[in-house]
């Protein structure tokens, strides 16, 4: 996380994971592992709403990397999308 311009955060993150659910039973590829990239960047807006909270307003967009065998089932490029709003107590 980069902090800037007081109120402003902008986040990142690399994902490297196998995973060996992503089919179900009676599928041909059930049990198989595979290999998933995720790459996700964010950002969120503080604002000062409430006394001793600072609320934050964000989103987060998730770009992922699959082996081929499973783009049939999930795409050639899923992508995810998060908007939230966070609320963090802030010192006295």
């Amino acid at each position: 996380m980069a902090r800037f311009r007081t109120l402003n955060y902008v986040t990142g993150r690399v994902e490297l994971v196998d995973k060996d659910e992503l089919f179900g039973p009676g599928n041909p590829l059930e049990g198989r592992t595979f290999r998933i990239k995720a790459f996700t960047a964010g950002y969120t807006r503080d604002f000062k709403l409430f006394p001793h909270i600072t609320t934050g307003l964000g989103s987060n967009v998730t770009l992922y990397s699959l082996p081929f065998v499973v783009h049939e089932q999930y795409g050639a490029h899923p992508v995810a999308v998060l908007v939230f709003l966070r609320f963090r107590l802030r010192g006295a």
